[in-house]
Formats: C-alpha cells, structure tokens, sequence
C-alpha cells in the first residue's frame, strides 16, 4: 500500500488547517485545531482553537496523530496485534482518514426523518422506544452510498503530492522522511479508506435516527400532555 502522510491526506481531502496551529487527529476520525500545551507519558493537554480556553485531556490511546505547527508529525499509533491493532501506520493512516472524510461530508438527513417518524410512531403505539432503535439498528446494517465530490476528485487528479516512504512507526517519534519523490494518490480508491469512510458513515446514521427518535418521541408525548390539559 501506498504510504501517505496524513498533513498530504488532510491537503487531498480539501480539509482546511492553519500552519500557525497544531492539528490533532483522533482515532475516530475527527480532527481538531489548537495549540498542545504540554504531553505526558499518557496524556496530551491541549487548547482548543475556540474561545473556550479551557486546557482539554486527551488520552493518547484516542490519538492517531499530531501535525505541529512547526510541521514536525508525531505519531501515536503503532501496529501491536496483542492489543488488536493489527493494521501498520499506513493502512491504519488511510482508515483514519476515511472516518474523517465521513465525518466532515456524509449527511444523512433521511435517517433523521425516519427516527422522527419511528419515534414518534413508538410514542403513539404499543412498542414505545423499541420502534426507533429497532429502525436505527436496520439503517446502521447498510453500507452508505460512497459518492466523491468532483471538485476534490479533480483536485486529487490534477495536483501531485509527496510520498514519505519511510517513517517512524514508534509511538511518540516524529517522522523521518527519506527519498522524498512526487506521486498521484487516488486515495479514495483505497478499500481501507471506503471501510473507514462506512464504518464513521454508519455511526453517523445511527447517532441521527435515534437524535430524530427522541425528537419525535418527545414531541409526540408533549402533544399528548398538551391534549390531555386542554381537555
């Protein structure tokens, strides 16, 4: 498999990321912006780039990576089949960003209609919840429709990038780039980045239906209260 650092992943996938700012990559997918204030041997403090400056704990076993500002990358995942992470830095680099691509583009604005409906349908029959979860369990059953935006498709056609072949695979250690060289990375060709991508896409649907199962269950009741008062 193709290496690909993941600031290169974060350039083809258009996601926006200030130099003047340290990038954190999570386990889950979800990135955030901000300045590391310090780490321990399993922690991470850090200053979100929000106007909440309240320092934030993270656990290093939630981390995948942090891009410095000063461009250096630490890595906190490593390969270890005793503890499950049986995918190298590479493959798990691509999965990662696969889950972040979902995050930031998949919408499922249908999953929340049908918790809505189902929840409310639950409030006004015999099944109450069971309804709505039983319907969130059945969409998060199904692989998302994986569709690339043509903007970044072109992006990603058209605009070479840099292949680090080898980097440091141990936890905590910056990468050490040798034998730079230019190369095309269809990225989203990868199966492990489709496979991230539905795993964070199928979460998300879950995570909307049973949002939208406690907005129609909830509305339904209040409009029984509403009812019964007025009665």
């Amino acid at each position: 498999m193709k290496t690909i650092l993941t600031f290169t992943l974060m350039f083809i996938l258009g996601l926006e990321f200030s130099t003047a700012q340290d990038t954190i990559l999570y386990m889950n997918g979800k990135m955030a912006l901000g300045k590391v204030q310090k780490t321990a041997n399993t922690t991470v403090y850090f200053t979100p780039d929000n106007k909440n400056t309240k320092i934030k704990k993270i656990d290093i076993e939630d981390l995948f990576s942090i891009n410095y500002q000063n461009k250096s990358m630490v890595y906190y995942y490593a390969q270890d089949t005793a503890i499950g992470n049986n995918m190298n830095l590479d493959e798990m680099n691509t999965y990662v960003m696969g889950k972040n691509y979902a995050r930031v583009n998949f919408k499922s604005p249908n999953s929340t209609l049908g918790g809505i409906v189902t929840g409310a349908a639950g409030a006004f029959s015999f099944w109450g919840l069971a309804l709505p979860v039983t319907y969130a369990l059945i969409v998060g059953s199904k692989n998302p429709r994986f569709e690339i935006d043509e903007k970044i498709k072109q992006e990603i056609y058209s605009n070479p990038v840099i292949d680090f072949p080898t980097i440091a695979i141990e936890p905590g250690l910056s990468y050490d780039a040798k034998n730079d060289r230019e190369m095309k990375a269809p990225i989203f060709n990868e199966p492990l980045f489709q496979e991230g991508y539905n795993r964070a896409a199928k979460d998300k649907k879950v995570k909307n239906s049973l949002k939208g199962a406690l907005v129609g269950f909830t509305a339904m009741i209040g409009t029984f209260v509403l009812i019964s008062v007025g009665r």
